[in-house]
């Protein structure tokens, strides 16, 4: 399944990376963290409403997806499509795109959040959303699996010449 492919990004005890458009917030913010078979999961606030159960796919390229439920439930806007594809590129779907006004987790406030609209499959099915990649690029997410800890810091890594920092770009 061409979904399955696409999220089953890459999961490290800590990882750092950074979030979309949001107000200026100073300071570390965290949150518990579930782990369910290796996968962190964590509860999120969707326009004001919730909390939700949302995993964390650091393999999923865009911001977020929101189930069709959910989506219907908030009565969130459509705001276009777009095609939803594994990495081998072979199995594109032409999907709804709608427009999340507000998404909070850690106390980190998300505005205009363009989300996929899709059903989650697996043991992903048990929860409304999936928090992306690029959610984060303006914070430093560290996922910590043994405390169960999701904190989010205003900031960017420092580079180490590769000793310990290394760089990533998500060109697609």
């Amino acid at each position: 399944m061409a979904f399955l492919a696409m999220v089953g990004g890459f999961w490290m005890s800590f990882l750092a990376l950074a979030t979309a458009s949001l107000a200026a917030q100073d300071g570390l913010r965290s949150t518990r963290m579930e782990v369910v078979h290796g996968k962190p999961y964590v509860m999120v606030m969707v326009n004001g409403k919730g909390p939700f159960r949302f995993v964390v796919d650091t393999g999923t390229g865009g911001q977020a997806f929101i189930t069709p439920e959910l989506a219907d439930r908030l009565e969130l806007p459509q705001a276009g499509r777009t095609g939803l594809t594994d990495p081998s590129g072979r199995g594109q779907k032409d999907v709804p795109v709608v427009l999340v006004q507000s998404l909070q987790v850690a106390g980190v406030e998300f505005k205009g959040i363009k989300s996929i609209r899709h059903s989650l499959a697996g043991e992903d099915g048990s929860c409304q959303g999936l928090l992306g990649f690029t959610l984060f690029r303006d914070y430093l997410l560290t996922l910590d699996y043994p405390n169960r800890r999701l904190s989010l810091t205003p900031g960017a890594l420092e580079t180490d010449g590769e000793g310990s920092v290394l760089a990533f770009r998500m060109p697609d």
